[in-house]
């Protein structure tokens, strides 16, 4: 599972360490899953947002050129992006009371139920796709956070190493 954070900090015992470790380590922001998921200016997450962002609006363009009505999509990628709950939204985690707020908008008193199951058909189409790049998402996070890691791992080993030769240096000369 990825690291983000808020995760990290939990692990601090001092609450300036706590604080440090909290920070997005690319762009300084305060991290979380909301961050690595909506917020995080860096390029390589935009670029993914961006191509989520693409791939949805492939999918109703499709469904148009079909002849389909897509005024219930884009109700529902309109709905994703502005609420306030979006980035659980898109890894799928529907609450009921989001699953009445968006048919508030979208339906009408009386729908058959072939209607009502052709509209949550499409909202897992597009929700997999949302799905599909917050993976992608989590995925880059946690890799530039590895190496990182790793390249912080590497810099203290080499302090250590260059602290002991000092010693070993002075301990000669005296």
């Amino acid at each position: 599972m990825e690291e983000h954070g808020r995760n990290r900090a939990k692990k601090e015992s001092e609450e300036y360490e706590a604080e440090i470790a909290g920070r997005c380590r690319e762009c300084g922001i305060q991290d979380s899953q909301y961050h690595i998921l909506i917020e995080c200016i860096t390029k390589r997450l935009t670029d993914i947002r961006i191509d989520t962002d693409t791939r949805i609006d492939m999918y109703i363009r499709e469904k148009e050129e079909d002849g389909e009505n897509v005024t219930f999509h884009y109700a529902v990628k309109k709905f994703i992006e502005n609420s306030i709950r979006s980035e659980k939204l898109r890894l799928g985690m529907w609450e009921q009371r989001d699953i009445e707020k968006l048919s508030e908008l979208t339906c009408k008193k009386n729908v058959a139920e072939s209607e009502l199951n052709y509209m949550r058909r499409e909202i897992e189409n597009i929700n997999s796709i949302y799905y599909q790049g917050c993976t992608k998402l989590m995925r880059k996070k946690k890799e530039w956070i590895g190496k990182i890691e790793t390249q912080i791992q590497k810099r203290e080993k080499r302090k250590g190493m260059t602290t002991g030769r000092n010693l070993e240096v002075r301990e000669k000369k005296v």
